[in-house]
């Protein structure tokens, strides 16, 4: 493929493609302005921390024309799909401006090598995207551009469903947190436990449908392998005469508590977080082991603890804990991730606590393990992924897929478990965890320390409320009438134009999120606050929007989020405050 420029009708430069002795062109070869000024009328209105994805870099002549549109805070992402232009296009003027531009990301990429807009655009962006094309593009790149598409709808839900839950969920988490760190000094950090079976191998017992094809063989192979299991299989595991070697529970809810609750006293090691159910941990009356999420733990306990956070489900914080233990190959039997023969889970992990599953909940087919279709949906497949994933980053690691079902899982072996019975567990292997313990050093957390750094987070949390106090009496130093057509500013802000003011919020909110940097588990109770409020479409203001409309957006946004934030700081000084007098 060769890349020529010539001079279009309209004489402005424009990219002539040869392939196979056949041309075409970026744009066209007769009106290169035209397809600029469609290109710009596509992007519409603009909003003001905005960040755009233009799939296409051409000449670069359209991303110019962009340019002066946008303002300081917008972003603007171009996508290139094919590197072979770069090679005609870095001696032009037009390029040159647009690689020196602080507002501009320039990805070249293509079909084989995906874009990871996570890296790209940060893990927690909550700043409005949208996507634009250049001219025929897409015509021209098909595949990248769906390629694109899919990628940036996978990453906007993400982002959604990561917002939703943290602002459902995270005082929950949080409650956890609080009471669990009295268990976490109590315990032993899985640090301990690390390559403790190198070289074994590991059965995950997840709880998909397939699980009742071969749970009961697990009775015999019991001695022979690291059996690890969820709190869902923990129960079907001992009724058939099995004994884990360890349970590892992440959820945070009732439901997971209800599980598991007549069976906390198996003698089956606990595998727990801080976000795990408090009453799971509180009532387990054996081995406690903990791992975390959050590096706040880490510095308040002292300690680098080794994180199991993998995915969503507890199947991945099995498959990590696996790794650490050093283990060789990993078997996985019940890991459907599909809705095998319309089943949820298999018959031996049925609750009475199940919903039932929906027709209408964006099922769709994926590939199972025989090579036909099984019914999945968003979620299982989404954890089928990022096992997936994990293959990827464990790659000395054998993963054997004994499921018998569901749906493939790229990067395993495809057998059942009787064969994986002849190739990976001829021998039985000891699992004597009180010798392990017995002679490692077990380093003491030092309460006192520990509610020190509690008590010094409690009055951090105090600073932050004093920041919502200032913001928001600032604020309310502000008022519109009925109306909206005008402002009505305090005395003393007589002289202060508009732009003044929106400079002193913004100001405000840079600071106030550099502030939080430094604050341990604001990530999980102030920032989903103020993101919420930073994607609600009510919210959004627009470049050259009117002054009094946009500011009056903002005011609005300022109350509803530090007012929030006052809340849930009332929530966490009690808790952090309670934690620590308990130690």
């Amino acid at each position: 493929m060769n890349y020529l420029i010539e001079e279009s009708n309209d004489n402005r430069n424009v990219i002539k493609i040869e392939e196979n002795n056949k041309f075409k062109y970026i744009g066209s070869k007769y009106s290169v302005q035209r397809e600029i000024d469609k290109f710009v009328s596509s992007v519409g209105y603009i909003k003001e921390n905005e960040i755009i994805i233009v799939f296409g870099l051409a000449t670069g002549e359209h991303i110019l024309e962009l340019l002066n549109l946008i303002n300081s805070n917008n972003k603007i992402l171009i996508i290139e799909p094919n590197d072979g232009i770069l090679k005609v296009i870095k001696e032009l003027e037009s390029y040159r401006r647009v690689i020196k531009d602080q507002r501009i990301i320039t990805v070249f990429s293509n079909n084989k090598q995906s874009v990871n807009l996570a890296n790209i655009l940060g893990e927690y962006n909550v700043r409005p995207i949208r996507l634009v094309e250049y001219s025929n593009y897409s015509k021209l790149f098909v595949d990248e551009f769906n390629n694109l598409v899919s990628l940036l709808k996978s990453f906007l839900r993400e982002t959604i469903i990561r917002i939703n839950s943290e602002s459902a969920l995270n005082k929950i988490w949080f409650n956890c947190y609080m009471n669990n760190i009295k268990y976490m000094i109590e315990g032993v950090s899985i640090n301990h436990f690390h390559n403790l079976f190198k070289n074994k191998t590991a059965i995950i017992v997840s709880a998909g449908p397939s699980l009742s094809k071969n749970i009961t063989m697990l009775k015999d192979l019991q001695d022979k392998a690291v059996l690890i299991c969820g709190g869902r299989t923990l129960k079907p595991l001992i009724n058939i005469g099995v004994k884990a070697d360890f349970v590892c529970i992440a959820d945070e809810g009732e439901v997971a508590f209800n599980l598991v609750e007549e069976y906390l006293n198996c003698n089956v090691p606990l595998i727990f977080y801080e976000g795990t159910n408090y009453k799971i941990v509180r009532e387990h009356g054996g081995l406690k082991m903990f791992y975390t999420n959050d590096k706040s733990i880490n510095n308040i306990l002292s300690m680098d603890v080794r994180s199991l956070g993998y995915g969503g489900s507890v199947a991945h914080t099995c498959i990590a804990l696996a790794q650490h233990l050093g283990c060789k190959n990993i078997i996985l039997v019940g890991q459907d991730c599909a809705f095998t023969d319309d089943k949820q889970y298999g018959e031996y992990s049925i609750s009475s606590m199940d919903e039932e599953i929906s027709p209408e909940k964006d099922l769709f087919y994926v590939e199972d393990i025989y090579g036909g279709l099984v019914k999945t949906n968003t979620l299982l497949n989404s954890f089928r992924h990022r096992i997936e994933q994990m293959i990827g980053v464990f790659s000395n690691i054998n993963f054997i897929n004994c499921t018998e079902g569901g749906a493939n899982i790229n990067g395993t072996e495809v057998t059942t478990l009787k064969d994986a019975e002849i190739k990976y567990l001829r021998e039985e292997i000891s699992k004597n965890l009180d010798q392990c313990l017995h002679k490692k050093k077990i380093n003491k957390i030092d309460k006192e320390k520990v509610k020190m750094r509690l008590y010094k987070i409690a009055d951090d949390y105090n600073e932050i409320k004093n920041k919502c106090d200032d913001i928001l009496n600032y604020c309310l130093k502000i008022k519109f009438n009925d109306s909206n057509a005008d402002l009505n500013l305090n005395t003393e802000f007589n002289n202060i134009d508009i732009n003044s003011i929106e400079n002193y919020i913004s100001k405000f909110e840079m600071d106030f999120k550099n502030f939080l940097k430094g604050v341990e588990f604001s990530r999980l109770l102030i920032i989903p606050i103020v993101n919420e409020n930073e994607v609600d479409e009510q919210y959004q203001c627009f470049i050259n929007e009117h002054e009094i409309t946009r500011l009056d957006k903002k005011i609005r946004k300022i109350s509803n989020t530090y007012k929030a934030c006052k809340d849930m700081i009332y929530f966490a000084i009690s808790l952090i405050q309670e934690s620590a007098d308990k130690l």
